[in-house]
């Protein structure tokens, strides 16, 4: 593993500071570049009991994204999700050292737990992995990125579950109505009010914010 950390973001309390422009060239750097073979691959060695193919690459920043499907379970769909090197190190780094501030991916999996209790928001959640170390609801695999240099790198890798539907952002201006932008509004809503006692129910995680 070549990846070295990016530089600090954060105080001294473990708060998060706005990133600075090393930290985005190394997202750069780290973003996941591995081949459909090596992610099937990699979910393979965690999730030995599917039979998992890729439907398509799903768009994303700085990740690699994958509509799969199980083909030992009627086709269940997943997202599967290679995180970039930046927020794997920063889980790395969290569960090598017990003084070591949540990591991001542990705020996304208590922010997933806690959105798929609520009603009228639905949400995907993790899927725990078949093979896995003391309850992880990720795995960590050697897969290359963009920087050759840095290649292969420890990234974690999640699946979740799929939650069909389209995105607002994919519908054309002219077929959006008030009413259905006043939907979005409301819903967005909803989910605010849902996260206002996330901090109560789970504080480790809203460290990473």
């Amino acid at each position: 593993n070549n990846m070295s950390p990016p530089d600090a973001d954060a105080d001294a309390d473990g708060a998060q500071a706005p990133p600075s422009a090393a930290a985005e060239e190394m997202r750069k750097l780290l973003k996941p570049n591995p081949s459909e073979g090596e992610v099937l691959a990699a979910l393979s060695r965690t999730y030995p009991t599917m039979n998992l193919n890729i439907v398509r690459e799903l768009e994303s920043y700085d990740d690699k994204n994958y509509l799969v499907q199980d083909a030992a379970n009627d086709g269940t769909k997943y997202l599967a999700k290679i995180h970039n090197g930046v927020e794997s190190l920063d889980y790395i780094n969290k569960i090598s050292s017990p003084n070591c501030r949540t990591s991001v991916i542990d705020l996304q999996n208590a922010i997933f737990s806690h959105l798929d209790a609520v009603n009228g928001v639905t949400t995907s959640v993790s899927v725990p992995p078949t093979v896995a170390e003391d309850g992880a609801v990720v795995s960590l695999h050697d897969l290359p990125v963009m920087s050759s240099a840095h290649s292969p790198s420890k990234l974690v890798v999640r699946l979740l579950t799929w939650v069909p539907g389209v995105p607002l952002s994919s519908v054309p201006s002219t077929s959006l109505t008030a009413e259905s932008l006043a939907d979005a509004g409301a819903y967005l809503g909803r989910l605010r009010r849902s996260l206002d006692d996330l901090a109560q129910t789970n504080a480790n995680a809203v460290q990473a914010s």
